[in-house]
């Protein structure tokens, strides 16, 4: 027994004695890896290890605005840009950074024509800090072209910065009441539709839907009427009585068609579930009663 101790004692002592040692060997090797240059080999035990210098940092490239001018450099490539830095590749700085309206409306007069997405981007960039001349020269083109593409990239481009602006709220609103084109005060409309709803906006909106002469007009003005909605669903109860009224009368079955498909029925109380319902019964052409059966199925 007493034997048996002694020799468990020896080599809990002898254990001990090397853990102590091979800390001692690791700790002098990493002071003499501190001493070691950088770049050079430190010897550590029989074998030498190479003491690797750090990578070098990359340096961000500074990034360039979007509405730079066509004088600046071209941007480096990147995922950010992803087509528009593509659209400056291909058409060279001064097509895809156009500088004035003049030059966003040549590009944005078709929609294949070379920096069409570049000019549109500049529109919508311009417009956040424009300058009141600005913005009048723009409305000035609105209303000298009759082109549905170019008014509608130009409606586009105001959402949301250049609608912000009360100046162009009235504006569209003029055109959309009283321009002698109908492509003008589609456009138009449709660009209302997008604003921060508003009373007197909204309003004016739903008597061109319910009362105006031209179909194409009431059409779009229902529509706008439901863009109104998605964005402001306390509105819900007088406009879905309103467009549930002019599905009801209009003689035009694509006004119908605009005022059912705007609705939210989600939002509808009793009496206005009842009167879609009637609708749908009551309804003969094909897309407005297939509309009417979809928005029932929401209910």
């Amino acid at each position: 027994m007493g034997r048996s101790r002694t020799r468990k004692s020896r080599v809990g002592a002898s254990a001990a004695g090397i853990a102590l040692v091979s800390a001692a060997l690791l700790a002098i090797a990493v002071l003499k890896a501190r001493e070691t240059p950088v770049g050079a080999r430190a010897p550590t035990g029989e074998r030498a290890v190479e003491i690797a210098a750090p990578a070098p940092v990359a340096r961000e490239c500074p990034a360039v605005s979007l509405s730079s001018g066509a004088s600046e450099a071209r941007p480096a490539r990147s995922p950010a840009i992803g087509p528009l830095a593509r659209e400056h590749d291909e058409t060279g700085p001064k097509a895809a950074s156009p500088s004035t309206v003049d030059e966003i409306a040549a590009l944005l007069e078709r929609a294949d024509s070379p920096g069409f997405a570049a000019a549109l981007e500049k529109l919508k960039l311009s417009l956040a800090d424009a300058k009141p001349a600005l913005v009048r020269e723009l409305l000035e083109r609105f209303g000298k072209t009759d082109d549905p593409l170019l008014l509608s990239a130009i409606a586009e481009a105001l959402d949301p910065s250049g609608l912000a602006r009360s100046e162009v709220r009235s504006a569209l609103l003029t055109f959309a009441e009283s321009d002698p084109s109908v492509a003008r005060r589609v456009a138009a409309i449709a660009a209302l539709g997008h604003a921060v709803p508003d009373d007197g906006t909204t309003e004016r909106l739903a008597r061109l839907a319910s009362s105006d002469r031209t179909g194409e007009v009431r059409a779009q003005a229902a529509q706008a009427l439901g863009d109104v909605l998605a964005r402001d669903l306390d509105r819900a109860p007088a406009l879905n009585g309103k467009l549930l009224e002019i599905a009801s009368r209009d003689d035009d079955s694509s006004v119908r068609y605009a005022a059912i498909s705007s609705l939210r029925p989600h939002e509808a109380d009793a009496s206005q579930v009842a009167a879609l319902a009637e609708t749908f019964t009551k309804e003969s052409d094909l897309a407005p009663r297939q509309a009417a059966a979809e928005q029932l199925g929401d209910v």
